[in-house]
């Protein structure tokens, strides 16, 4: 498995989450959440790899889970049951792509305000459909999850998530999406794509 974030929604004993990976490969894959199943537990999960087709809805097996303690990373391990072999071609063909470019999705620079709970308002310099660098001037350790709020210029309030930091540095956090609403993956790709027709224009 390679460091690979994308989005992912996972069910488990009649729970959905909608949340994002860690890492991936073709035997599993580590899931970032704070809703952590019971290992063992069978989890259903439709992974949106970054090639432009529907999501990739697998099964796993709950094998490692990691609570939130910082520094270390909450989240799950689930080992991949009986993976179809078109499923095994197209998550393997999505990491090699991935650790060519060192990316699974591509960044966008933005001047994009968000509101932290807790510490207050902050902004983003860039943002993915996995997560953002946000520069706030608060000191926060890896691990640590926060409530942000963020200003997608959609007309329609606050876009709220989860996102947990992963790595902490002199000049801000890098921080990945976990454990959002329904409408937040929506609405964040709506903005990402507008993005790119700006720039394109």
């Amino acid at each position: 498995m390679i460091p690979f974030v994308v989005p992912v929604l996972f069910s488990s004993a009649q729970q959905a989450v909608q949340t994002t990976t860690a890492t991936l490969g073709s035997e599993g894959v580590v899931l970032r959440t704070l809703k952590l199943p019971r290992m063992l537990a069978r989890v259903s999960m439709a992974l949106y790899l970054p090639d432009g087709q529907g999501p990739e809805v697998v099964v796993g097996e709950v094998a490692e889970v990691h609570p939130a303690a910082p520094p270390e990373m909450p989240g799950f391990l689930a080992n991949f049951v009986d993976l179809p072999p078109s499923s095994r071609q197209r998550i393997e063909a999505a990491v090699a792509r991935a650790a060519g470019e060192h990316r699974g999705f591509s960044r966008r620079s933005v001047d994009l305000e968000v509101e932290v709970a807790g510490t207050g308002p902050a902004h983003a310099v860039d943002i993915s459909s996995g997560g953002l660098f946000l520069r706030d001037g608060h000191a926060a350790g890896r691990g640590q999850a926060l409530e942000l709020r963020l200003d997608l210029h959609d007309g329609k309030g606050t876009a709220d998530t989860r996102a947990v930091v992963v790595r902490a540095a002199d000049d801000g956090r890098g921080m990945q999406f976990l454990d959002f609403g329904p409408s937040f993956r929506e609405r964040l790709y709506m903005y990402l794509e507008a993005a790119d027709r700006e720039h394109a224009g």
